[in-house]
């Protein structure tokens, strides 16, 4: 009977399960929802800019520049309360200028000389993860306008492909 009695116990507890639950923590959750950003004119938001073909001659000393290349960054669409935009370009920053975007590395890559981004004057260069000047959004456009240089980092330039990436990213006012 005692074997019964226990048998009947053990199968009514194993039916119903006691589950204890602890508080231990919190987690919060925030954000914000904002209004739409402009949207990008056509090849504008990916592009390649080419910087032409130059001899090593072209360089005599650290610091020159040469073949200034203009691009432009076409922004439209923008919502009403956009009225300015600024850009940072960043990138791999050049070993020894590094204000500079270096190029790529290797066999067959140019050496001592690097990529510099201008503002539209060609005269003040915008450092790499800097921000540029502010460019007014009128009637929801809006067009950014810059120069690229080659820019030798070192008195002898050698030659070879000279290849580079910029990531940008808009800031809105």
């Amino acid at each position: 009977m005692y074997n019964l009695l226990m048998a009947s116990l053990l199968l009514m507890f194993s039916l119903f399960q006691f589950s204890v639950h602890a508080w231990d923590g919190n987690i919060k959750f925030t954000g914000e929802i904002i209004q739409s950003s402009c949207t990008f004119k056509a090849l504008t938001k990916d592009q390649t800019v080419s910087l032409g073909t130059v001899a090593t001659n072209s360089f005599k000393k650290a610091h020159d520049t040469a073949s200034p290349t203009a691009f432009n960054i076409e922004i439209n669409n923008c919502p009403h309360n956009s009225q300015e935009v600024f850009v940072i370009f960043d990138g791999v920053k050049d070993e020894i200028n590094n204000e500079l975007l270096a190029i790529k590395e290797g066999n067959g890559y140019a050496t001592g000389v690097a990529i510099g981004i201008y503002n539209n004057d060609s005269e003040r260069h915008i450092p790499i993860n800097n921000k540029t000047n502010v460019y007014s959004i009128t009637d929801k456009l809006a067009s950014l306008k810059f120069i690229a240089k080659y820019v030798a980092t070192e008195n002898i330039v050698l030659p070879g492909r000279v290849e580079a990436n910029a990531h940008f990213t808009l800031v809105y006012n």
